[in-house]
């Protein structure tokens, strides 16, 4: 099945200010991933492999964060993301998972049906395009990579891979194809069905700017503008932060990389990384901004600057933007270098995946710098932004805006340029730089972060959280305090904007409305630590509480998980600050949420649902912990003879804002005494920690049994969910002692048809089934005379001289694909020299599969003490001997220093009725002594038995087939004391195996 774990946050950060890298520990990611699965009970064998996608070490905190992927037969599988995340020395604090955990099992065995062509073809059919010209460029069979010739058909090479996905409860393969249509509306990655052709699922790596509505309409004025003489690299543009030509002049700036010279050392304008730029246009290592007015994805005409790099060109808003296109391009590549040079501030650099031609030896692929395309032809109203993986450059498409006479160019309306480029920012963060395909699920809030950009960018001195922020209202003609294309402005004033995480249950659109309600949610939590810290206005280096926000939110979106919902964002927020801020703003941060409704209770549900989230006001007390769950032992049925001290192994949560030390945990079985012990700790703000108890549980008395287990520490402020129950059941009682016998004569009769459902029949001296379960699904019953559906087996008793006798049987009609479990008591075999287990048999009809007897020493069972019996075996009794000395090669050079049980399995395919039935029981001291082994369940006869009837009976029926035979094993050469079988176990075909136990 495919995991539904969101993030989970691990260990207790004491973490502060900036990070010397220095102090890193090398680190195995594989390693790690693989160790931390494992101790949550995924079973490596079963997911296949892990393979490292992306990898890097965050420069200011020095967290590492990996990003794999589940891997098998040379396949990565789509969808099945790892992201992990780890301090330098070494403590993993995140988690996120969507492994497929059985994938072995489901991944299919056949090689695609389809051909890469035949699957770019259908893709090509879907689309409507041509399919004549499909050329192979380049091909690698052993990466299952493919690419193929643009010419007439997209505007980048289509590339097709062949992967594993999920589909339904079934994994299929599938080709993604990567088609980039030629107007550059849409990004496409079309999952194809590699055996049938059918579309099954696709993403976009275009985001739209669309909206759902205009609102209201204005004529606004722009602001006057005032021209400045220029001087050696200037460019006059709408500067930050002024939001659009309605907030700002037209003014001359000098060389504003300046400000940032670690993100651009070279200027603007540079690739290379030597003095001296490479363009005079508007070209360079962060953005190739050009028109694009013929809608064909190829660099059309550029200002140039000429060798002083002066971009002084007039924008005169009278007129239709094709009058201003130098001035239009020129403030787009300046907001994209802009954008660039301020995100590297805050973490979005060269290794994490960012936008740069020359990446100057910091890491990352490079060569992607941003294609901007101004007053782009392909359509009108809107502007997107399409991100393929690092190392192939994203494009950002502008359009004109026809709302007003005459059109607007979002060219110059900055809010919308920096939306477009965050979804950039958020694509190559969220899940890796490497995997660009994690934010198309229904929940997912990229949106949100572009809207969140574009207000942090454009804030100003003497802005308030009160104040209406539209995005957007430029190029539509509305004044400064518009609507804008959100449902409403961005505001911390609920008479403004009352949106609250409810709202994304409604009618607001998918993805816009979504992404607009977690921007409201960010905007809140911004104003609160601006009113905390205050505001700064210097955006690249400042100490504000805007600065600590953006901070904030850049960090969390490398924290958050590959298809996320609000929850999973903002408990990455809450990480964050942990990380940056040794959790100072814990409750800061849960108050601004949870006045949205992403308190501490919300759900987002599936994050694949836009239907399901449940909003909650409340936040974390100061003091809140409490155990959520009992590790060990677990809620089970035990059998082992001697009642062996058990570990206990809570898990101690802290949902309260402060860390917490010396926590005091206390567990109790029923009324029993209280065992307390104390947690050391500290355990930090939304940590969950393992707790191990040094005093083991002893469990008193048969039957069942309930173990409560909670925190009992002074202060705690809500005491209602401190705690957690499991059930136990005891099974174990006086071991028998040798010679054992059992005829089961005084057991209550029990016998039914069909032997399916819950156990109904008390079976005697601690003879006993074993719980329903997923491989027990049946139970033997007590009966005597024939069986109770088919009449079969001869109604006189095995033992000479008696007419009738109980047994105890197995009918499965209709029980199909179960097992069922029959555990013998403790048997004591102190004193005994070497002992033996005998019993007849007899197996004829249809293939009714294997019968197997398995022994549980105490602390594991050994399976298989006798000869696996299956088969036809004809229709007599068969004297047999098995393999003598089976159980010797286990014990026989150490003692058996505790009870022993048997166990007797049954298992059940599909398509046949069988039964099975025993009498008596016995159990002998020495082979020197046959008579006083094992008296076997003795079942009717269909003739006379050669050897003594002193063994084992069994009797199966398949129609009119039945199982009988002689088995023996257990010879010892020491003496041995008090044992427990688990007994007999039929499988009903040769190589399918259930054990329980």
């Amino acid at each position: 099945m495919l995991s539904p774990l969101r993030f989970v946050l691990i260990g207790c950060l004491l973490l502060s200010g900036s990070y010397l890298f220095g102090q890193a520990l090398p680190l195995d990611p594989l390693s790690i991933a693989r160790n931390e699965l494992e101790n949550k009970g995924i079973r490596l064998d079963a997911i296949g492999e892990l393979v490292v996608r992306d990898t890097y070490r965050d420069r200011r905190t020095g967290v590492l964060h990996a990003y794999l992927r589940q891997h098998l037969n040379g396949l990565d599988v789509f969808g099945t993301e790892v992201a992990l995340h780890i301090l330098p020395d070494g403590r993993v604090v995140g988690l996120h998972q969507r492994l497929i955990e059985d994938l072995v099992a489901k991944a299919p065995k056949t090689a695609p049906g389809l051909t890469p062509e035949e699957a770019l073809r259908a893709a090509l059919l879907i689309e409507e395009l041509p399919v004549a010209r499909i050329a192979r460029v380049e091909g690698d069979g052993a990466s299952h990579r493919y690419v193929f010739s643009r010419e007439g058909i997209a505007s980048e090479d289509p590339v097709l891979q062949l992967y594993l996905m999920p589909v339904g409860e079934k994994v299929s393969l599938v080709w993604n194809v990567t088609l980039y249509l030629l107007d550059g509306s849409h990004w496409w990655n079309i999952r194809i069905d590699a055996t049938t052709g059918k579309e099954l699922e696709r993403n976009d790596w275009v985001a739209q700017c669309e909206f759902d509505g205009v609102g209201e309409h204005a004529h606004g004025t722009p602001v006057p503008l005032a021209p400045a003489p220029a001087a050696p690299a200037d460019l006059r543009v709408f500067a930050r932060p002024a939001e659009s030509p309605n907030h700002g002049a037209h003014a001359l700036l000098n060389a504003p990389w300046n400000a940032a010279l670690n993100a651009s050392p070279f200027g603007w304008n540079d690739v290379n990384g030597a003095a001296g730029a490479e363009y005079t246009i508007t070209r360079g290592n962060n953005v190739y901004a050009s028109e694009d007015r013929d809608n064909n994805n190829v660099p059309g005409f550029s200002p140039d600057g000429g060798a002083t790099l002066d971009f002084d060109f007039p924008a005169n808003l009278a007129l239709d933007p094709l009058d201003y296109e130098s001035a239009a391009i020129t403030n787009l590549f300046y907001w994209n270098n802009i954008i660039h040079d301020v995100t590297y501030q805050y973490g979005f650099d060269e290794v994490s995946g960012n936008f740069q031609v020359n990446n100057y030896g910091n890491g990352g692929a490079g060569n992607d710098e941003v294609d901007a395309d101004a007053q782009d032809g392909s359509g009108t109203n809107n502007a997107n932004f399409g991100t393929p993986p690092d190392g192939s450059s994203p494009r950002m498409q502008m359009f004109r805006w026809t709302q007003t006479t005459p059109a607007r160019d979002s060219d110059l309306d900055n809010g919308i340029i920096v939306h477009e480029y965050g979804h950039g920012i958020s694509n190559r963060l969220v899940g890796g730089p490497s995997n660009t395909s994690c934010l198309f699920n229904a929940e997912q809030m990229g949106e949100g972060w572009s809207d969140y950009f574009g207000l942090m960018l454009t804030i100003e001195p003497g802005d308030q959280g009160t104040d209406a922020r539209g995005i957007g209202t430029y190029v539509l003609g509305q004044p400064v305090t518009g609507l804008g294309i959100r449902p409403s402005p961005y505001s911390t004033n609920f008479g403004v904007n009352a949106y609250t995480y409810a709202s994304t249950n409604s009618g607001l659109s998918q993805p816009h409305g979504i992404g607009f309600v977690w921007c409201t949610m960010l905007w809140e939590l911004t104003w609160d630590l601006i009113a905390q810290y205050g505001f700064d206005p210097d955006i690249y280096n400042g100490t504000g509480g805007n600065n600590i926000a953006m901070q904030l939110v850049m960090d969390g979106l490398k924290l958050t998980p590959c298809g996320p919902g609000f929850v999973d964002g903002r408990d990455a927020i809450l990480m964050a600050d942990q990380i940056n801020n040794s959790g100072a703003n814990q409750q800061l941060i849960w108050a601004a949420f949870a006045r949205r409704g992403l308190g501490f209770s919300a759900s987002q549900g599936s994050a694949s649902s836009r239907s399901d989230q449940v909003e909650a006001f409340d936040v974390p007390l100061d003091v809140n912990v409490g155990v959520t769950a009992i590790v060990e032992p677990t809620s089970s049925s035990y059998t082992d003879c001697l009642n062996n001290a058990r570990t206990v192994k809570v898990k101690v949560r802290n949902n309260g804002l402060t860390a917490q030390s010396n926590i005091p945990v206390v567990y109790r079985l029923d009324n029993g005494a209280l065992v307390t012990e104390v947690l050391v700790g500290p355990v930090a703000s939304g940590i969950t920690v393992d707790f191990t108890f040094a005093t083991p549980l002893v469990i008193a008395g048969l039957g069942a049994h309930t173990m409560k287990a909670w925190t009992a520490l002074v202060g705690d402020l809500n005491q209602n969910n401190d705690s957690t129950s499991i059930g136990l059941e005891l099974v174990t009682g006086t071991p028998q002692s040798t010679p054992f016998l059992e005829t089961f004569e005084s057991a209550a009769l029990c016998g039914t048809a069909s032997n399916c459902g819950a156990t109904v029949c008390a079976l005697p001296n601690g003879w006993r089934n074993l719980s329903n379960g997923t491989f027990d699904a049946s139970d033997w019953r007590v009966d005597e005379n024939d069986t109770p559906s088919g009449s079969t087996g001869p109604a006189l008793d095995f033992v000479p001289g008696t007419a009738t006798g109980n047994y105890v049987y197995l009918e499965a009609s209709a029980c199909f694909n179960s097992d069922a479990v029959l555990l013998s008591p403790c048997i004591d075999l102190s004193g005994v020299t070497l002992p033996r287990l005998r019993y007849a048999q007899h197996l004829y009809g249809a293939a009714m599969g294997s019968l197997h007897v398995d022994l549980f020493d105490g602390s594991q069972w050994h399976l298989d003490i006798a000869p696996v019996v299956q088969g036809d075996q004809g229709d007599i009794l068969a004297a047999a001997h098995g393999e003598p000395g089976r159980l010797c090669q286990h014990h026989r050079d150490d003692p058996l220093p505790r009870p022993h049980r048997l166990g007797f399995h049954l298992g059940h395919g599909a398509g046949r009725d069988r039964d099975l039935r025993w009498r008596h029981s016995s159990c002998r001291r020495s082979l020197r002594d046959p008579e006083q082994l094992v008296r076997g369940w003795q079942s009717h006869a269909h003739g006379p038995i050669s050897e003594r009837p002193d063994g084992l009976e069994l009797e199966h029926h398949s129609s009119h087939a039945s199982i009988r035979g002689w088995h023996q094993c257990l010879e010892r050469t020491t003496q041995s004391p008090v044992h427990r079988t688990r007994g007999l176990r039929h499988h009903p075909y040769g190589d399918e195996r259930f054990r329980a136990g």
